[in-house]
């Protein structure tokens, strides 16, 4: 898949969907990658022309620089510029909302419309918490750590739910 650079990084992307339809940009949650959008694009690619990608440090993206909401923010920013995307709805979840709401807000001429799930316009909570966590994935991946993230990003039904065992595997 493309990827462009933005800012200080590489931003690896996925363009799809129906050209000269609306634009819609998909911002994914913290720990997952444009990959978690696959459902969603199946159902909206006739529709829309979409561009789903990775936040830098996540998926095929690249690892450097701060990986804080206002640099994600300046990256999707640099990511529609680089690739004449605007004006577009961004619809975010999670961490890729709290991104989505910066964008809309900082860069309104690039947004026709904002959807937020799983996310708030309230400040982030438990970075503290969180910073010895994401300082260690950096570092050294996701593998010592798998069982906790899979039971932050998914709720307890899932892991006995037999239909949704093959998403479980993908993560």
């Amino acid at each position: 898949m493309p990827s462009v650079q933005v800012n200080d990084t590489t931003i690896h992307f996925q363009r799809c969907g129906r050209a000269g339809a609306p634009r819609l940009l998909l911002s994914h949650s913290l720990f997952f990658d444009l990959s978690m959008f696959d459902p969603l694009i199946g159902l909206l690619a006739d529709s829309f022309e979409i561009v789903a990608y990775d936040h830098r440090g996540q998926g095929q993206s690249g690892r450097g620089g701060k990986l804080d909401m206002d640099n994600l923010a300046r990256d999707a920013a640099g990511l529609i510029e680089a690739l004449d995307f605007s004006p577009c709805l961004v619809a975010g979840n999670s961490m890729g909302g709290f991104v989505a709401l910066r964008l809309a807000a900082r860069y309104p001429h690039l947004v026709s419309g904002c959807i937020v799930m799983g996310s708030s316009a309230d400040l982030e909570h438990k970075l503290a918490d969180f910073a010895p966590l994401v300082e260690d994935l950096t570092r050294n991946g996701p593998a010592a750590h798998i069982d906790t993230l899979m039971h932050i990003m998914f709720g307890d039904r899932i892991f006995t739910d037999t239909d949704r065992q093959s998403l479980l595997a993908h993560w």
